[in-house]
């Protein structure tokens, strides 16, 4: 059994939806975003078994309720632009589903090798509580191959694919930390995501260091057939690793992504993936 109860506080920008994001009722606010603030509380309980240790399978559920405050909150309402979308105002997600793996990795925090693969389905729906009606699915793939002097290549593939009335506080997205590193989480968003990632773990130098060298690259669309190799974004960079616990693997991550030309560091505790 696995469980998290989250309370979030937090100010965020809504850029508009697409990989080409735009907010054309409210001029000027491309660039910048719409700034709101969010009141929530998430709940995600999961429970799992294995036979071996290495395939997993079992079933779930997600709670969230959350409340929006927007600085432009008039022209949100009246924008014929938003007021087809979903949930700008907030709600509640209630959703179960259910969640295969099978797991091969040597450590879960920065694993050397072995492979992961996850795929998982939820359905949200007013039976469940759930002020939105919708259903997400992900497949998640990540490879690990070990190289002599504990060099190490990764390689991760991500997709997500959802139907429904999406609320857009929970439309696929990369969350800028995990997945297409330094972007502003929420800045591209969709009902569907594509993800990729590779990343070079070089030879641990002195003192509990690392290195990485790194490259993402992700695609949100509304259906499947919009797929354009064009339109995905891409960011790469180098990363430091500091061993917080050396034995479990541990990581303080500090990335160094170029986005549009510009670095925009991550800090984070353990891997991207």
């Amino acid at each position: 059994y696995q469980g998290s109860i989250d309370f979030k506080l937090w100010p965020s920008r809504f850029y508009g939806i697409g990989s080409e994001p735009e907010f054309l009722d409210i001029p000027d606010q491309e660039e910048e975003g719409i700034l709101y603030k969010s009141t929530n509380i998430s709940i995600d309980n999961n429970y799992s078994r294995s036979p071996d240790g290495k395939f997993w399978y079992g079933v779930g559920h997600k709670y969230k309720y959350e409340a929006l405050t927007w600085d432009e909150q008039e022209q949100i309402l009246d924008s014929t632009n938003t007021t087809k979308k979903t949930g700008f105002l907030g709600g509640v997600e209630s959703g179960f589903g259910v969640v295969f793996s099978y797991d091969t990795r040597d450590n879960i925090n920065s694993a050397r090798k072995g492979y992961f693969a996850q795929i998982s389905n939820y359905t949200y729906k007013p039976a469940f509580g759930s002020d939105f009606e919708y259903t997400h699915s992900q497949l998640d793939l990540r490879y690990f191959l070990n190289l002599p002097g504990e060099r190490v290549i990764a390689v991760r593939a991500l997709q997500a694919i959802q139907n429904g009335d999406i609320p857009i506080q929970n439309l696929a997205s990369t969350d800028g930390i995990h997945e297409l590193r330094g972007v502003s989480e929420g800045y591209y968003h969709d009902k569907q995501l594509s993800a990729y990632q590779i990343e070079y773990r070089g030879t641990p130098m002195p003192w509990k260091f690392g290195y990485r060298v790194f490259a993402d690259a992700g695609q949100v669309r509304s259906d499947f057939n919009e797929w354009d190799s064009k339109a995905f974004k891409v960011t790469y960079g180098f990363g430091i690793r500091w061993a917080l616990n050396p034995e479990r693997r541990y990581n303080v991550r500090i990335d160094l992504p170029i986005v549009d030309g510009a670095l925009s560091p991550v800090i984070q505790i353990k891997e991207a993936f």
